[in-house]
């Protein structure tokens, strides 16, 4: 039982002893309270010139920095023919975006996305007879292939899609792009 009081009244007496250190200041904890005393004096007026930034700016919740992201649009130009749609040789299949033209021959189209049927047909629309492409299938090209820019900044775009012989418009197809 003596030795449990002695080591209690000594732990006790350590703890007095941190407590009257801390009362009358001991000079190592006096140079250390002027140092933090300097490092107020520079970041009180660096806090408030960020406060009055932030008042006088109103931010959005995006903050001071608004970054405007171009993305590459990522799609495939597909012409879908039915079993009497015929397309004829020497067709050019043009694509528009943003104000910008691509154009690729239908044969260089089609025989980058596969098989296809190159036969003696007839366009009546356009009073054409002669050699083409004709079958139910679909032809798909991805809009890599066209010289074309497909860095987009956000907003609306349309991407229209033209099938033109002899500078008439066989098809035409157009698709809205929101970007986002």
């Amino acid at each position: 039982m003596l030795a449990v009081h002695v080591c209690y009244a000594k732990i006790f007496s350590l703890g007095i002893f941190r407590i009257v250190q801390y009362l009358f200041i001991i000079p190592e904890i006096k140079a250390k309270l002027m140092d933090t005393d300097k490092f107020f004096s520079y970041i009180l007026p660096t806090v408030s010139v960020i406060l009055i930034c932030v008042f006088l700016t109103n931010p959005n919740i995006t903050g001071f920095i608004v970054l405007n992201q171009t993305k590459i649009l990522k799609a495939e130009i597909k012409i879908i023919l039915d079993a009497d749609g015929f397309i004829p040789e020497g067709s050019v299949v043009t694509v528009s975006l943003n104000n910008e033209n691509s154009s690729m021959n239908i044969e260089e189209f089609i025989s980058k996305s596969g098989e296809y049927n190159y036969i003696y047909g007839t366009l009546s629309d356009i009073n054409y007879t002669g050699y083409g492409y004709s079958g139910s299938g679909t032809y798909i090209v991805d809009l890599s292939e066209f010289n074309i820019n497909r860095k987009l900044a956000s907003g609306n775009y349309t991407l229209v899609t033209r099938i033109i012989y002899n500078s008439t418009i066989i098809s035409e197809g157009k698709k809205d792009i929101v970007i986002w």
